[in-house]
């Protein structure tokens, strides 16, 4: 890793409203002079540097499992002051002088696995001074689990017995402990649900738009902006929008249906559910894949901005696999359409 990533991962582990933020609260901004009002997702969006940092920032908060009731945000900040001033007097103690004739040693660069146990261990110390502090409020109703993928990013949950949700890049998903099956989801993930018993709760996933009701099914949902998508692999799926909520569609393996809070169902048809949901695999597949759709995902997941030049290259199709990685997926699409595409910042030029 950059020692301009590191140094970020560093200080993003010490504001204590990323802290607050990586932990689920999703109205924290930052604290510091110099991010005032920031918002974090955006922030990662400015650069790759951002977008690795947070990333590694947020695993290694993550990587430290904690539960606490909530407690206000002055009662935490005073707690990260206190560690910091900790942390600043440990280090402000003067080191023993060389001997003047001494070399100075090479400086030897920390390895991965070295940065990420000081990272976890400073996670730690602070989430541990929070605990102080946090275990004095009594808690409320059940803990809300709160996921969030950055961009690029993909992570499997296992959200409860028999449910597991795949997240592509900047993508959210939300449950309570006590109620598993009721999930809510902003961006795109792939829902693997075991078959439930008369007894058991259907698994409900909630966006803007309406509801999808299942019994146990392999199916995907997206919901970006003023849609929903749902393509179902096999089983079978309810789709209720929120205008009709009187009206249920059910739909069948292969079927993928958009729909939205106004007009309900826009449109059903039938797609290759594998090809769909490669994403959530190492490989990524396009079967007469508009190259408008593929550059909207770019956007999505990845946080670049895509501009194609040629408005006629904007219908072409493209079939065929390649690595699920971005850099991997532009070289592709370069020797596809035969056509020069830069790479610069936070922008992808398809000429």
């Amino acid at each position: 890793m950059e020692d301009r990533t590191e140094a970020l991962v560093q200080r993003l582990l010490s504001d204590p409203s990323f802290q607050r933020w990586a932990m689920g609260d999703a109205s924290a901004h930052a604290t510091d002079t110099d991010w005032a009002d920031t918002d974090w997702e955006a922030w990662a969006a400015q650069s790759p540097a951002h977008t690795e940092a947070l990333r590694e920032a947020r695993r290694t908060i993550e990587s430290v499992e904690w539960t606490a009731p909530e407690a206000p945000p002055e009662a935490v900040d005073a707690a990260w002051e206190r560690v910091s001033r900790t942390q600043t007097d440990e280090t402000a103690a003067p080191a023993p002088r060389a001997p003047r004739r001494a070399r100075r040693p090479a400086r030897r660069r920390r390895s991965p696995r070295r940065r990420t146990a000081a990272w976890a261990t400073a996670a730690l110390i602070a989430m541990l001074a929070l605990g102080v502090v946090l275990m004095q409020y009594p808690s409320g109703t059940a803990a809300e689990q709160v996921v969030r993928t950055a961009y690029g990013e993909r992570t499997q949950v296992d959200v409860g017995p028999g449910i597991q949700a795949t997240l592509a890049g900047n993508s959210t998903l939300r449950y309570d402990d006590d109620a598993p099956h009721q999930l809510t989801l902003q961006g795109e993930a792939r829902f693997d649900v075991a078959p439930r018993t008369d007894a058991d709760a259907p698994v409900e996933v909630h966006t803007p738009d309406g509801t999808v009701r299942v019994m146990g099914t392999t199916f995907t949902v997206s919901h970006w902006e003023t849609t929903t998508d749902v393509v179902l692999a096999s089983g079978v799926v309810t789709v209720t929008p929120a205008s009709e909520a009187s009206t249920s569609t059910e739909i069948a393996p292969g079927d993928w249906i958009t729909f939205d809070d106004n007009d309900g169902i826009q449109q059903q048809r039938t797609t290759n559910p594998d090809a769909y949901q490669s994403w959530t695999t190492d490989t990524i597949v396009f079967d007469d894949t508009p190259v408008a759709l593929i550059a909207e995902r770019i956007e999505r997941v990845y946080g670049y901005e895509v501009v194609v030049e040629d408005a006629s290259v904007r219908t072409m199709t493209v079939s065929g696999a390649v690595e699920n990685e971005l850099s991997v997926l532009i070289n592709g699409l370069q020797g596809i359409l035969g056509r020069p595409i830069e790479r610069t910042d936070q922008r992808i030029i398809i000429q």
